[in-house]
């Protein structure tokens, strides 16, 4: 049985960090997404990483850094992207 794929948009990341899951207050979720994106079950195509890129806010420099960027993890996991 295959996994499913999940496709992130860029208002679930933005209103994430605007709202709920602020990396500050919440950064397990941060955590747990780069954990799924390198397990293969998340992605983000990549007209939506342009998008997310044009912000030049957290969430646009999130999506650019390694998994160990932002955690306890040593290993470098890109998020992103499909075509």
């Amino acid at each position: 049985m295959h996994a499913m794929l999940y496709l992130l948009y860029a208002n679930a990341l933005i209103l994430a960090q605007n709202t709920y899951y602020e990396f500050r207050r919440v950064n397990q979720y941060w955590d747990w997404i780069k954990f799924q994106a390198a397990e293969g079950n998340v992605k983000i195509p990549k007209q939506i990483l342009f998008e997310i890129a044009e912000k030049k806010d957290f969430v646009a420099n999130w999506t650019k850094k390694p998994l160990g960027s932002s955690s306890r993890r040593t290993k470098s996991i890109p998020i992103y992207s499909i075509e």
